[in-house]
């Protein structure tokens, strides 16, 4: 009988051993489950800049709830070719298992670019910015206007400068409401116009010589805008074949397929008074903004020019820091 509860106890403590001691096996052998965590460190446009942190990870997972998917390790970034909300959701997978993280981001409309700031005019002619006398879909540009900013306004005497207090700085202030309503905040409520003019050629003879000159202009009350996207926007021009300004004229129209554009009323204008009430959006992100105006430059009363866009000028704007 003692043999048999001695016998017992001894089987009793071998098995508790070897369960103790698969258990501290167990406990060897086991993984660290990997941890992963999402940061959107910042938007341009379509553009995302996306960082990653994962520990214990061997393989990545993306999704960027557009239907595209990566294997990209770490941060990096992606580029959306659509607007609205998306969820960036990142899998990572090791010898202990995995783990998901994500987050949110908004491609903001263009509508919701061109509200969130005030614009200011960086540039008008210059390096990346010219005019042409031919409005086309293309819209080749055929002269390189000098830099409104810089080399145009040092065209005027220090008399002058002295004068005219606006010829020192020239940073108009556009803004555009939600609701419709437009603003422009303009020295002395005055607006360099006519300077495009003065620079489109020897061919305006004594035009050319004079530089730059401004007209005054009442504040803007009423001013609206409508942002019109993936329309076809069309109007007759006239094309100074000659570049005379005074004969030579053709009669054409063109039409820019699916394109963004703005329109305004009330006086509303940007970058340019005097021209037709419609300026072509070229790109429009979170710190940079590029249209066309067009504007009457051909002369000859006969071909519509004095009511027609004859010519084009660009422009860039960046934000009010």
């Amino acid at each position: 009988m003692k043999n048999k509860r001695l016998l017992k106890n001894v089987l009793g403590l071998a098995l508790f051993m070897v369960f103790s001691l698969f258990i501290s096996s167990c406990g060897e052998d086991a993984k660290p489950v990997p941890t992963i965590k999402v940061v959107i460190n910042s938007i341009d446009g379509f553009k995302v800049d996306i960082a990653a942190e994962a520990t214990d990870a061997t393989t990545w997972s993306w999704d960027y709830g557009d239907g595209n998917v990566s294997d990209t390790v770490g941060g990096h970034f992606y580029t959306y070719t659509k607007r609205g909300d998306f969820t960036i959701k990142c899998t990572v997978t090791g010898e202990g298992g995995s783990a998901t993280a994500s987050e949110v981001v908004h491609i903001a409309s263009k509508k919701e670019m061109l509200t969130a700031h005030t614009w200011v005019l960086s540039e008008a002619g210059g390096n990346t910015c010219g005019m042409g006398f031919h409005i086309t879909k293309d819209l080749v540009l055929s002269y390189t206007v000098p830099d409104l900013l810089g080399a145009v306004i040092s065209q005027q005497t220090e008399e002058e400068k002295a004068e005219y207090d606006f010829l020192n700085e020239y940073n108009d202030e556009y803004t555009f409401n939600t609701d419709g309503s437009y603003s422009v905040d303009y020295k002395n409520n005055t607006v360099l116009t006519s300077w495009v003019y003065s620079n489109q050629g020897d061919y305006q003879g004594a035009c050319h010589t004079i530089g730059i000159f401004a007209i005054s202009i009442p504040a803007l009350t009423d001013a609206t805008w409508i942002l019109h996207e993936n329309e076809n926007l069309s109007f007759n021009t006239v094309y100074d074949a000659t570049l005379s300004g005074i004969s030579g004229g053709v009669q054409e129209s063109v039409t820019f397929e699916n394109a963004d554009f703005l329109t305004f009323t009330n006086g509303g204008f940007l970058g340019l008074k005097d021209y037709t009430s419609t300026a072509l959006l070229r790109s429009i992100s979170g710190d940079n903004m590029e249209i066309t105006a067009f504007f009457h430059g051909y002369s000859d009363g006969t071909l519509g020019g004095a009511n027609e866009p004859s010519y084009f000028i660009n422009f860039t704007f960046k934000p009010k820091e």
